[in-house]
């Protein structure tokens, strides 16, 4: 049994494959981006094909809870340059999605819930946090 991880031009890991010998050949001719092993594509990708460790962001934020009143605000410091940032309400269904384009972006709200909030850029390990806007 051998075992063999693909990934692409960025070297995001696509998949880790399992197999015969013969099968793991025709797969290297398949996807002629390839390290020999199984790797964790949440926490590392393949940096001069050579399995690496994600980065984490330097991201801070100044708390973790804040009144829904749109005044009140909760400020993220030290966003790298285009990173997309999503925002999902647990309750409400809410949605939103942006790149930043500062390396300070601050979030507020007028409706009461819970909101998930992911920030994200390749080749660092998501920023989640869950921000408690209720009354």
């Amino acid at each position: 049994m051998q075992a063999i991880t693909v990934y692409d031009e960025q070297g995001k890991i696509l998949f880790s494959y399992s197999s015969s010998e013969e099968e793991i050949l025709d797969m290297k001719l398949k996807n002629p981006l390839n390290i020999d092993g199984i790797y964790d594509y949440k926490n590392q990708y393949i940096l001069n094909e050579v399995a690496t460790l994600r980065p984490e962001f330097p991201i801070t934020i100044n708390k973790s809870t804040l009144t829904p009143d749109g005044i009140d605000f909760i400020e993220f410091n030290s966003i790298p340059a285009n990173c997309s940032i999503q925002i999902k309400g647990l309750s409400t269904g809410y949605y939103y999605s942006d790149i930043a384009t500062s390396p300070q972006e601050t979030f507020s709200t007028n409706v009461a819930d819970s909101y998930v909030i992911t920030i994200s850029k390749f080749p660092y390990i998501d920023f989640k946090v869950t921000i408690d806007a209720n009354s």
